[in-house]
């Protein structure tokens, strides 16, 4: 069966999370492909960190586009870091409100970035890398070090 076809029946199909994880794992589809897959997912396939989330997370996490329903369902069950990790990847795709939600999920002190209030995080390379983020889409002014941790610095909105 060819790839096209086999997306376009795919409805049809009963899959699990390995049939899932298989095919987007597979060289035989390319990465349209593999975006179609991803928007077929059933979020109830999605409850908890297994190599399944493993998959969609490196997938995210690459930079590649997720869709919205299996980003929601990721951020819902993975950890501060990864979440943070996850949304400085996808950072160029989001909307504003999306990134506002996205912040506020993960919690205090990124949460407070959202409020366009001055907060003070670590400094550490998963920060700076978020910082930066937010940086160049003009979601934050800037940020700088003071007293060893990392200023932000909000963009009036």
């Amino acid at each position: 069966m060819y790839p096209a076809t086999f997306i376009n029946k795919i409805d049809l199909s009963e899959l699990d999370i390995n049939d899932y994880e298989a095919l987007l794992k597979s060289n035989f589809f390319n990465y349209n492909q593999k975006l179609a897959i991803l928007q077929t997912i059933d979020d109830g396939l999605i409850k908890i960190e297994n190599s399944f989330t493993d998959t969609l997370y490196n997938i995210g996490v690459r930079g590649d586009i997720l869709p919205e329903l299996v980003m929601n369902k990721l951020f819902s069950i993975i950890s501060s870091t990864r979440k943070v990790k996850l949304m400085t990847a996808q950072m160029g795709r989001l909307s504003i409100e999306q990134i506002t939600n996205y912040l506020r999920q993960v919690g205090i002190p990124y949460s407070i970035i959202s409020t366009n209030s001055r907060p003070l995080i670590e400094d550490d390379e998963l920060n700076k890398n978020l910082l930066d983020a937010l940086v160049s889409i003009r979601y934050i002014s800037s940020y700088s070090r003071q007293d060893g941790k990392l200023r932000v610095y909000p963009r009036n909105r």
